[in-house]
């Protein structure tokens, strides 16, 4: 601290330093140094610049203290020395004066120096010379024991905001198992490596994800990226513990460094993951875009929880999967009407037009209870996303029926009807609307109306 002084300020004298303090804390400290219990330890030096650097009297010139008698103090090898009678005389004129009207010297950057007594920096500074003392050493059990040090550190470096700080890290392990000339630090180094690979310290990254600014999250997910592929298990594992993963989760940005290593070792844990974590692996696989994986993911369209063969169905009816397909079209003609909903809603979703037949089979035209209008409703809207004119016959049977059961929700289901029919070609079309022209309710002759003064302006399927 005494050097750092000498180094920074002009002029700087130490008696400025020590001032202030009472005669009997100055006696005693030159007697602890003389009493041969060691030297003066370093957290008292930082005390002593804290307290004296705070409230100087006034400036008075004292002798200049010659710096070999100050330096007995520092030294273990001197501290037993008796120190010289003008050092004596310095510290009494030092310990007078008024403690009670204090000022800092002026031009002392204080707060700076308060700074650099906080904890979190002089961690950093430990860190930092453990890593300088770490690159020379060539004792493996040396380096292993600084190391250590630095990893205790680290795991608390990201709720920290130090990500640089942690790269340096990492980069200075990495450097070592390639440069290190002992062959025992080298495997060392790596085991260190590894370490920072480890589902604990990456849980300390990840945690702090949704608790940090954008800068942050970007700082962290680039140092997650550095640990590249060989930490994607573990990555992972966390990934699957997220409640919930969005577009915006910062895992997925490091998924993407390495898109194509994360496809396969994603596909290939899928077999052996349990239904909750393969969901969340086929969020991902989404992400990540399917490809050519479609092979790998058919066999879970057979998988025991439904909710993983619905979201392999939900990557693969994109690609309009023939294997995808054939599920829907086995849900279609299920006994349970669950899997038939759910059919007819992928379909409508996908515009599977490979199961227009299958559908219209699936239309009613005796109402003996109101679930039928709901399923034909249903059906209406997805043939209508169709736009199949195969489905048109189906249709007008349906517009014409009369059934004396539910009359409001026969209107309800006609109105629908005509109101799909905005999803076929105008000229396909033009005689149902026609035909909607002439009945009496009015909702459904303004419906058949814009649709067949539309038919001039252009055909438009939403």
């Amino acid at each position: 601290t005494i050097e750092k002084i000498d180094q920074r300020l002009e002029g700087s004298r130490p008696e400025l330093f020590l001032r202030g303090f009472s005669k009997e804390l100055l006696e005693s400290l030159v007697t602890h140094a003389q009493g041969g219990k060691g030297a003066v330890s370093q957290s008292l030096i930082s005390l002593l610049t804290r307290l004296a650097s705070l409230s100087p009297p006034e400036v008075s010139r004292a002798t200049p203290l010659p710096r070999q008698d100050l330096d007995i103090l520092l030294k273990e090898s001197g501290a037993a020395a008796p120190v010289s009678k003008e050092y004596k005389d310095t510290l009494n004129h030092l310990s007078a004066g008024d403690h009670k009207a204090r000022q800092s010297v002026p031009g002392f950057p204080l707060e700076h120096y308060l700074a650099t007594m906080e904890e979190p920096y002089l961690e950093k500074q430990i860190i930092r010379v453990n890593l300088i003392f770490m690159d020379q050493t060539q004792n493996a059990p040396e380096y292993e024991d600084l190391a250590n040090k630095v990893m205790d550190f680290a795991y608390e470096l990201p709720e920290r905001g130090e990500t640089l700080l942690l790269q340096t890290i990492h980069t200075a392990f990495i450097s070592h198992t390639k440069e290190a000339e002992s062959e025992e630090i080298r495997s060392l180094a790596q085991n260190f490596v590894d370490e920072m690979k480890d589902a604990d310290f990456l849980d300390c990254i990840v945690t702090t994800l949704d608790e940090v600014g954008a800068k942050q999250q970007t700082e962290l997910c680039d140092f997650l990226i550095t640990l590249g592929p060989a930490a994607h298990d573990q990555l992972l594992n966390l990934l699957a513990m997220q409640q919930e993963i969005t577009e915006k989760s910062p895992l997925l940005k490091v998924f993407e460094s390495y898109r194509i290593e994360a496809l396969t070792a994603t596909l290939k844990a899928i077999p052996s993951a349990n239904a909750a974590k393969v969901k969340k692996l086929l969020v991902l696989i989404s992400h990540l875009g399917v490809g050519g994986a479609a092979p790998l993911l058919r066999p879970l369209l057979n998988h025991d929880d439904q909710s993983v063969v619905n979201g392999t169905l939900d990557l693969l009816l994109p690609l309009k999967d023939q294997a995808a397909i054939q599920k829907i079209r086995d849900m279609l003609h299920s006994d349970n009407s669950h899997p038939v909903d759910q059919g007819i809603d992928a379909c409508s979703r996908y515009v599977l037009t490979d199961l227009t037949t299958d559908l219209l089979k699936l239309l009613e035209f005796k109402f003996l209870q109101e679930s039928s209008f709901d399923r034909n409703i249903k059906l209406i809207l997805a043939l209508g996303r169709f736009g199949d004119k195969r489905a048109l016959s189906s249709l007008t049977k349906l517009a014409q029926s009369h059934w004396p059961l539910f009359p409001n929700r026969l209107l309800q289901m006609k109105r629908t009807l005509f109101y799909s029919l905005k999803g076929y070609h105008p000229q396909q079309r033009k005689a149902l609307l026609s035909y909607g022209l002439k009945m009496t309710d009015q909702d459904t002759r303004k419906i058949c109306s814009q649709l067949l003064s539309s038919n001039e302006q252009g055909f438009h399927r939403s």
